[in-house]
């Protein structure tokens, strides 16, 4: 069965089987799941993620982030402001509850070159060069999807990760900013094992465009844009507050001001 999958694909995307492959032919979409933890000690969450990839270039999302954007969007369109409603309706559809807003655009918008979204109370974007990253091939092999793959293992950033790829899929692309193999990412794991992706599915022709939002984005570094999300995540109170330009103090349930002193917000990356 994973020979008939592999030329099948390879069929699809424009791939040889001897390797070679033709970018701009390629239009496939690759689903994880995506499992993360935003402060040490706190339980696991899952998010189901989508890696498109589409003449040349990559987006990375979450899909349940995308719809529910998309209900908010066409609920306020017919005049519905009710948070409460909206938020009920995202739940009937089976995308309510929390999800990541960050994305990642590989080869954009022009080849060697990345684009990192993050989308909360405002939206930001972080701009550059596609970061290198030291890939130590290893010894090992399992199967994922019918695939054969391969081990790896890198730092990034201060981060260890190990991964998984398959040459039967050429591409050199994987899940959030992991890239660079000699094939398609379908596992990746953090060595403190905080973050997990594992590819759940592929789907060829499904690729959307890959573009940004209309939306509005703040151009910052990517220092400052991590130091916002290790905010979020440890001090939510006071990262409203910045957002609005304020100063907001935060109480428990017990009337006592809250003490967000022992908060470690888990990090994909360190700062640069």
């Amino acid at each position: 069965m994973k020979h008939i999958l592999s030329l099948f694909l390879f069929s699809l995307l424009g791939i040889s089987s001897s390797g070679a492959a033709v970018p701009d032919s390629i239009n496939m979409r690759i689903t994880y799941d995506y499992y993360y933890h935003t402060l040490y000690g706190s339980n696991e969450a899952k998010d189901y993620h989508c890696l498109d990839i589409v003449n040349g270039q990559s987006r990375y999302f979450s899909l349940k982030n995308e719809r529910q954007d998309q209900i908010s969007d066409s609920l306020r369109a017919i005049g519905v402001r009710d948070h409460d409603l909206i938020r009920m309706e995202k739940k009937r559809q089976g995308v309510g509850g929390g999800c990541t807003s960050f994305t990642v655009f590989k080869n954009f918008p022009k080849p060697d070159q990345m684009v990192y979204t993050w989308e909360t109370m405002k939206n930001f974007r972080v701009d550059g060069p596609m970061p290198e990253q030291d890939w130590e091939l290893l010894s090992g092999d399992t199967v994922i999807l019918g695939y054969d793959c391969q081990k790896a293992r890198t730092t990034f950033r201060g981060v260890g990760w190990t991964a998984w790829y398959t040459m039967d899929i050429p591409v050199s692309d994987g899940p959030w900013k992991l890239r660079g193999l000699p094939g398609l990412i379908l596992f990746a794991q953090d060595d403190e094992k905080l973050f997990r992706f594992e590819c759940v599915g592929m789907e060829s022709g499904r690729a959307a465009p890959v573009a940004l939002s209309g939306k509005d984005y703040n151009q910052c570094t990517l220092k400052y844009l991590l130091a916002l999300m290790k905010l979020q995540s440890e001090d939510f109170t006071s990262f409203t507050g910045k957002m609005l330009n304020t100063t907001a103090i935060g109480y428990d349930k017990y009337g006592r001001r809250e003490d967000n002193s022992k908060n470690r917000a888990c990090m994909m990356e360190k700062v640069p």
